[in-house]
């Protein structure tokens, strides 16, 4: 494509250039498309010598062109992964009802000894937050440490993520 100034030097056609831009205010994909298609034939037509017959002008979300590889795999996989996910929320749960009824006592305790609901509420409240902050610590350790092996063996349109 000489007209944009990339030099094949053996006379070779690539086809290989992404361009990224954004839909105008309004306008969907299919408009887009469309004049691409336009822009590719008329650029066909007045500069024959620079496109391979059959040459076309492709229009895709960014989404789907750094991650559609990936979206075959994903189907199941999702499902599995939500299932999942919900299984664990409801063995969070079930953990937290028992440690609340194993907990009942003592805080029954606290309050025959004249603590305030607000003081056992603060206590609660307190355990929860460094609890929950020392597992947002941990897993984000985890993320630094793991992301370099990620990262490594991404495919090709995440290669601009690698360090």
């Amino acid at each position: 494509m000489a007209a944009l100034g990339i030099d094949g030097g053996d006379g070779a056609r690539h086809g290989f250039l992404d361009v990224i831009g954004g839909l105008r205010q309004g306008a969907t994909l299919d408009t887009a498309r469309e004049e691409a298609r336009n822009v590719g034939e008329a650029y066909a037509r007045t500069h024959p010598s620079d496109m391979r017959s059959g040459t076309t002008l492709h229009v895709r979300l960014l989404r789907e062109a750094l991650f559609g590889f990936l979206r075959p795999a994903a189907g199941g996989a999702a499902r599995r992964r939500r299932r999942r996910a919900a299984r664990g929320l409801r063995h969070v749960a079930n953990l937290q009802l028992a440690s609340a009824l194993t907990r009942a006592g003592e805080i029954g305790v606290r309050m025959a000894l004249g603590a305030t609901r607000a003081r056992i509420v603060r206590q609660l409240l307190v355990e929860s937050v460094v609890l929950a902050g020392g597992a947002g610590v941990v897993g984000v350790w985890l993320a630094a440490l793991l992301l370099p092996a990620v990262l490594a063996t991404a495919p090709p349109p995440l290669a601009p993520w690698r360090r």
